[in-house]
């Protein structure tokens, strides 16, 4: 599987996890674990795209 396969898989499992009414702030370190080394990379994307999406992940 390649990494950004991966990285695509991640972020559909968080958007999935925040859609279904459970806030990112709610289990920080499941966030943190899921998005380690690439927080940066995710937000940057997401903020310009859907911004729903970046607001949730910001509030962590």
């Amino acid at each position: 599987m390649s990494v950004n396969r991966l990285r695509r898989y991640d972020k559909i499992k968080f958007a999935t996890w925040v859609a279904n009414g459970q806030s990112a702030c709610s289990q920080p370190w499941k966030w943190h674990q899921l998005f380690k080394g690439r927080a940066t990379y995710g937000l940057r994307a997401a903020q310009k795209r859907r911004l729903g999406w970046s607001q949730a992940a910001l509030r962590f």
